[in-house]
Order: structure tokens, then sequence, then C-alpha cells
């Protein structure tokens, strides 16, 4: 059985909004793949914006506060002999390392990735650094080195422990670079993704509809054309043409119609002649 033979057996009315359905189908189908695209594409650009642009936003922070505690604890060394400056020197040193613990913390926040393993150890390293910086301070302030070479020669632990900070940045910045382009490829991928799945959704679609729209088409043209030319043989006084009457769709049924008229006209037709010929033999 043929597929328009099958269609044949059901009412083009039903034909009809079944091919509706399908369409509509078809259609959400498609529309999802495109949805499902969009969606994953809005969520990684998000990620992206929220979290992987935010980090090396409070990354350029930590720098510059880190940069700045750096700065103030040579200008401590600068202004040994200047009590006063020497002072504002320390203030400013300490509002700095607080910046760089403050902009950690911050860096902290959120969702937990590999960076923060990282910042954890800074945060050790920074105490450590403050630890070994303090001290220094308070000999300075009160005095207790005979020049600022030495003072700065004894700032040489903590000189070390920055050293590391700078590093421990470097490696933060490594993975931030690492995580963006991993974001960007996952961006691309979904893309490239959608475009085949949305392609293969558009493909089934055309498989689906063509062929069964052609076949419904045929189904209703054939036989119409069938029931002109069954109507054209009448009107000509042919009333011997055969017609296929199988299925059960409206036109199947106008077939009939037209068989039964036909029939009709055939049994009129040998009255007549009957009578006729009756006639002219008395």
């Amino acid at each position: 059985m043929n597929l328009i033979t099958l269609m044949r057996r059901y009412s083009i009315r039903l034909r009809m909004m079944g091919a509706i359905a399908v369409v509509i189908a078809l259609l959400g189908m498609v529309g999802a793949t495109g949805l499902w695209g969009m969606q994953r594409n809005t969520a990684l650009n998000d990620y992206f914006v929220d979290h992987v642009f935010g980090e090396r936003v409070g990354l350029s922070r930590l720098r510059l506060a880190l940069a700045d505690t750096s700065r103030f604890e040579k200008d401590m060394v600068i202004q040994y002999e200047s009590p006063e400056q020497m002072s504002l020197a320390s203030l400013r040193w300490e509002n700095s390392r607080k910046e760089v613990q403050k902009q950690i913390s911050l860096m902290l926040d959120g969702e937990e990735d590999e960076d923060n393993a990282v910042l954890r150890n800074m945060e050790k390293d920074l105490a450590l650094y403050a630890a070994a910086v303090e001290p220094v301070i308070a000999q300075i302030q009160a005095g207790g080195y005979d020049s600022a070479t030495v003072a700065n020669r004894m700032l040489a632990k903590a000189q070390e422990q920055y050293g590391g900070l700078l590093r421990q940045l470097d490696q933060i910045e490594k993975l931030i670079e690492a995580e963006a382009d991993a974001t960007q490829a996952e961006v691309r991928e979904v893309n490239q993704r959608t475009l085949i799945f949305f392609a293969l959704a558009v493909a089934f679609a055309a498989l689906v509809v063509v062929p069964t729209t052609l076949a419904n088409m045929l189904s209703i043209c054939r036989p119409l054309k069938e029931a002109q030319q069954l109507a054209g043989a009448i009107s000509a006084g042919d009333l011997s043409k055969p017609v296929n009457t199988g299925g059960q769709d409206e036109v199947t049924a106008l077939l009939r119609a037209l068989l039964q008229m036909q029939g009709s006209l055939a049994g009129i037709v040998t009255q007549v002649r009957s009578a006729t010929d009756s006639i002219n033999t008395a």
C-alpha cells in the first residue's frame, strides 16, 4: 500500500488537520532547537560577563593595590629621616595592604574555581608579608636603624614575600585567561552545534513535509481529474467508462455518486431503447 492509497482511506478534512498538526510540530522542533542555542549562548555570555570579566576587573584592582603597597613601602624607607612623611607613608601602606586583602576576599566570593586556591595562598603570603614589614616599620619610627639603606636591607624578607605575591598574581592571570578561552571555545562549540541541529531539524522537516504534501496533493488531484473525465464522458454519452473508487474520502464519495448517475443513465437509456424496439416491432 503506497502513501497515496493510505491517505485516501481518510477524509480530506482529517488529512488537512493532520498536515497542520505535523507542520506545527515540526516548526516547534525547529524553534526549540534555535531557542536552546540562544538560551545556551545567553547563559555563556552572562557567565563570561559576570564571572570571567568580573575576575579580570578584580585582578586589575588587586594588581593596582599590590603595586601601591610596594610603592608606599619604598616611601617609608625614602622618608626615613622625616617622621611626619614616614608616618603618612606608613598609613598609606596599611590602607593599600587592607585594599589587597579586600580585593582577594571579593575575588574569593562566588563560584569556586581553580584560581581560588591561589587566592587563598595569597592571603597567607600577604599575612607573612605584613608580618615581615611591620617590625621594620616600628624600628624605622623608633629610629632604630642608622640609615635608610639599613632599613631597606631589613625589608629583604618582606620583599621576597612580595615577589611571591606577584608570581601568584601572574598565575591567577593565566588561570583567568584560560577560563576565558575555554568559555569562548564553548560559545563557538554551542554555535556550531546549534547550526548543525538547526540544519538537521530543517532537513527532517523538509523530508516529512515535502513528500507528504505531494502525496496529499496527488491523492486529491488525481481522483478529481478522474471525476472530471467521468463527468465529461457522461456528458458525451459514454456511459461505460470505468473509474477507481477505492478510498473513503470526499473525492471517492463524489466518484461513487457519478458512477451511480452513470448507472442510472445507462438504465434509462436501456429502458428507452427497449421501449423503442417494442414500438418498432409492433
